[in-house]
């Protein structure tokens, strides 16, 4: 397995156990924090639909995740 594959398989887990209402010190949600690492780690651009498929959430659920990390600034859609 490569780092790259690793790194995914790591993301979807954390994103897994942080899932409901856990809240992390800068504020955000554990599917905003999940996600947002994952997109760190695989460092290249990725349809919602991806996402959604790799981090084993419901396209809802990565749609709502996107809209709030990019109204603070942390995403950007293209």
């Amino acid at each position: 397995m490569d780092s790259q594959q690793m790194a995914r398989e790591m993301m979807r887990d954390l994103c897994t156990l942080v899932r409901g209402p856990v809240q992390d010190l800068q504020g955000f949600s554990g599917g905003e924090a999940g996600a947002l690492g994952y997109l760190a780690a695989r460092g290249e651009p990725i349809t919602p639909t991806e996402l959604s498929r790799e981090l084993n959430l419901t396209t809802a659920r990565v749609a709502n995740i996107l809209n709030s990390l990019e109204r603070k600034d942390y995403v950007q859609r293209t």
